[in-house]
């Protein structure tokens, strides 16, 4: 946000607080997507992130880089269920309490580990927008991969 020009932090916690919005939003989105096999979940997840964060690095326009950062978490929030129920799932009651807690374990490892991912390809790629690109690149090799597994038939159904 500095990066666009944004500095107040009044202007930053608003748009922070959009994104956090936007997470439950995606959790929604979960609700009304529940049904399909997880593969187009996850497709349709993993186009919003990558979307979110194309439209974030093809912009200086303070409006279109929010829209993005909305986006972005939309997809963020509807991954979380997705995965979260297709794991109890497969799992017997008597480990669903394993389970939850190994998923929130690397979750929370994933979010304390992706500011040390971006710092070191924002380091090495020659800024935060070509971090953001691989990233975004790495959004859509997962929508791909995704794509193939609902196509193919694997997944099970999400059910919400």
């Amino acid at each position: 946000l500095t990066g666009r020009g944004v500095t107040a932090p009044q202007s930053i916690g608003m748009i922070s607080a959009a994104a956090a919005l936007a997470v439950p939003l995606g959790g929604v989105l979960f609700r009304i997507t529940g049904r399909l096999k997880l593969g187009w979940i996850l497709s349709f997840a993993f186009a919003l992130i990558g979307a979110g964060l194309m439209l974030i690095v093809t912009t200086t326009a303070l409006f279109q880089t929010v829209a993005g950062i909305v986006v972005m978490s939309l997809g963020c929030g509807l991954i979380l269920p997705a995965v979260l129920t297709a794991i109890m799932a497969h799992l017997s009651f008597r480990f669903r309490g394993q389970g939850t807690g190994g998923w929130q374990t690397f979750f929370f490892l994933g979010q304390s580990l992706s500011p040390v991912l971006i710092l070191t390809l924002n380091g090495r790629f020659g800024g935060l927008d070509h971090a953001l690109r691989l990233v975004g690149a790495g959004a859509v090799l997962c929508l791909f991969l995704s794509l193939i597994g609902a196509i193919i038939g694997a997944g099970d159904k999400a059910t919400a």
